[in-house]
Order: structure tokens, then C-alpha cells, then sequence
């Protein structure tokens, strides 16, 4: 339950609707639950058999989907892979009611993401973490990617929004 000085405030951001930028690192967040009862052979692990899957926006892009949550006019600025998680992050920030039109295209290094593996019940709060494994790069995004995120940061900031995160 949301106690009533933050039902109150979320009410106040919704009726101004405040043009709120966001630019960081953005990634994609995933789970992956199920529930194991085996080992594998092949190793000392256990073997999850998947029941069900929840992908949310990470880093920067959470803040930018809380943001829309709460009501603002939001837009996010962050380089994203031309790759499937890129694609799926897009899609998720699209739902939450956030532009990502300013969002560089990297085609040389993957989106971001983080995603674990947890055996036990599905949802927040439930099971346990058995395995999380991240996709990164090893480099920064190349000069064309950085110089397209500050050219699109620098037009965001032009349309003068009413707070930069």
C-alpha cells in the first residue's frame, strides 16, 4: 500500500505532467523462474525447469519507466544495442509511456542486461537465486554511438524539460 504523502504527491506529478529527461545507462533486467529437482549430469548444478519469465526495464530506463509511472512526460537518452534485448527493451519503455526515439543505435556492442535464474515461486520476493548472467561489453560504444548520444542529449535539453535525471 502507497501511504497517503506519496498517493498525494504521485497526484500532483500526474496533473502537472512534468517533462522529465532521463539520460544514463539503460538495460534489461529478466527472470527467469522455475523450479528444480535434479541435478545435471554434466555438472553440479541444478537443472531449472523454466515455468515462467518477467522482464523490466533497468538502470536508467527503470528510472525513466518510474518516472511515466508517476505521471511525467518522459524521455529517455541512452545508447541500445541492435540486438534482441535492445529490441525488448524498447518495447517495455514504449509500454510504460516512454520515448526512446532520441535513443542511439550501437550496432557494435550488445544492450546491456542482466538476467538471473531463481528456483521457487514466481514473482518478487519468492525463490531463490541460483545463476545471474550479464551481457556487457568489454568496450565503450564506439565514437559514432557516443557522438549521436550527446547530439541527442544536447536537442533534448534544447526543449528546456522540467528536470534532468
Amino acid at each position: 500500500m502507497i501511504p497517503p504523502a506519496g498517493v498525494a504527491a504521485a497526484t500532483r506529478i500526474a496533473d502537472r505532467r512534468p517533462r522529465v529527461l532521463v539520460i544514463g545507462d539503460a538495460l534489461l533486467d529478466s527472470w527467469v523462474y522455475g523450479s528444480a529437482h535434479r541435478t545435471a549430469r554434466d555438472a553440479p548444478v541444478p537443472v531449472v525447469e523454466q515455468t515462467s519469465t518477467r522482464e523490466t526495464p533497468g538502470g536508467a530506463a527503470n528510472t525513466a519507466a518510474a518516472a511515466a509511472a508517476l505521471g511525467a512526460d518522459t524521455e529517455l537518452v541512452a545508447v541500445i544495442g541492435d540486438d534482441a534485448d535492445g529490441r525488448r527493451l524498447r518495447e517495455l519503455l514504449h509500454a510504460a509511456g516512454v520515448r526512446t526515439d532520441r535513443c542511439p543505435v550501437d550496432p557494435a556492442n550488445p544492450t546491456p542486461a542482466k538476467h538471473r535464474v531463481v528456483v521457487g515461486p514466481d514473482g518478487a520476493g519468492g525463490g531463490h537465486a541460483v545463476a545471474r548472467y550479464d551481457i556487457t561489453s568489454p568496450v565503450p560504444p564506439g565514437t559514432a554511438a557516443q557522438r549521436a548520444l550527446a547530439d541527442q542529449a544536447v536537442a533534448a535539453m534544447a526543449e528546456r524539460p522540467d528536470a534532468v535525471i
